[in-house]
């Protein structure tokens, strides 16, 4: 798939803040496809770490921080502090989302994810309150 230059936008800590507009501008997200982790997370919104308000945000880690061996593993690279991602208003903006949760050592956390309050302790919980989601 031949996707043009430009089309292509970086997310970076030099524009995160007005990511979201630039997001809107361009007619919004069409599709996210992402996964939820065991503990119930997603795009590194954490638990008790996030709140469902946030758009685009920085995220500063260390070394230590499961998100930094996440990208050191993945990348075989240092990973730059801070990072971004998405928070819960810019994914629930998008028209769809696809979300997959792979293993049984996620079956608990899904069956809060899908059955249990929505709630800041299980940040995808919010995801369900999506109009278009499989």
């Amino acid at each position: 798939v031949h996707i043009d230059d430009g089309n292509l936008h970086e997310l970076n800590s030099q524009n995160n803040q007005v990511f979201d507009q630039k997001i809107l501008q361009d007619g919004g997200i069409d599709l996210i496809v992402m996964g939820i982790g065991e503990d119930g997370h997603f795009c590194a919104n954490m638990p008790g770490h996030t709140s469902f308000e946030r758009e685009v945000f920085a995220v500063p880690f260390e070394e230590g921080d499961e998100i930094y061996r996440s990208i050191k593993e993945l990348t075989d690279k240092e990973p730059a502090s801070p990072y971004v991602t998405f928070g819960p208003r810019t994914v629930l903006a998008s028209k769809q989302l696809l979300v997959f949760a792979d293993g049984k050592n996620k079956a608990e956390i899904m069956k809060k994810v899908l059955e249990g309050p929505i709630t800041e302790e299980v940040p995808a919980s919010i995801l369900r309150t999506h109009p278009n989601i499989t």
